[in-house]
């Protein structure tokens, strides 16, 4: 089995299990249309990555941003361009919403997926 980061850190996971992707860099320059940003589960680390995300280029008028936010942190992010994509937490850290974020992120063809996770998360693997 080649080499796979996903597979990597399924491995370190109590929850393994066998995941088949593919990462494909290109040569080629890309002009990312369509841009999924997944920020962090863990308060401290959403605030340094709101943070520091805040001067995207929202001046470009062909570039569509998504953002993944866990909608416990949804009053501290304030975007100027985009579509929030709120990801509902049970008290268990389970995903109460994935069907309608599954259905509504696979409406959409992203050129570029960003995760700021810092740590694993089991519970947005399938994202």
């Amino acid at each position: 089995m080649p080499f796979n980061i996903k597979n990597f850190f399924t491995k370190l996971s109590p929850d393994h299990k066998q995941v088949k992707s593919h990462i494909s860099i290109s040569g080629l320059p890309i002009k990312a249309k369509n841009i999924l940003i997944i920020f962090p589960i863990k308060k401290d680390f959403f605030r340094v990555a709101s943070y520091a995300y805040r001067n995207l280029p929202y001046d470009k008028n062909n570039i569509e941003f998504h953002y993944m936010i866990n909608s416990n942190y949804l009053d501290f992010f304030s975007i100027r361009k985009g579509f929030i994509h709120e990801i509902i937490f049970n008290d268990k850290l389970k995903i109460e919403n994935k069907n309608k974020l599954v259905e509504d992120l696979n409406n959409e063809n992203f050129d570029i997926i960003i995760d700021l996770n810092i740590d694993y998360e089991a519970s947005i693997d399938s994202f």
